[in-house]
């Protein structure tokens, strides 16, 4: 994971989370940011990184994840609950 300036310009930044298109306030969010960005509960759901060849990595770190446009997230309910 690799850190940057976060205020570096993200206008043309844009993520997708469960499909939909998200422009986040930031180029460095933590698991809880994005699902927040997202409209969820951090507490009721997990988010996954969805690689460039269909692959799932749970995003288990409270730091910050360096975002990069087009990047692909799933989000599924933490039945640990």
């Amino acid at each position: 994971m690799k850190f940057v300036n976060e205020a570096r310009s993200n206008k043309e930044l844009m993520i997708h989370i469960d499909g939909k298109a998200f422009q986040p306030p930031n180029r460095i969010l933590s698991k809880d940011q994005l699902l927040e960005l997202a409209g969820l509960d951090p507490k009721e759901y997990e988010i996954v990184l969805i690689d460039g060849e269909g692959n799932g990595h749970q995003i288990d770190s409270d730091e910050g994840l360096e975002l990069q446009d087009g990047m692909e997230f799933r989000v599924r309910h933490d039945d640990g609950l």
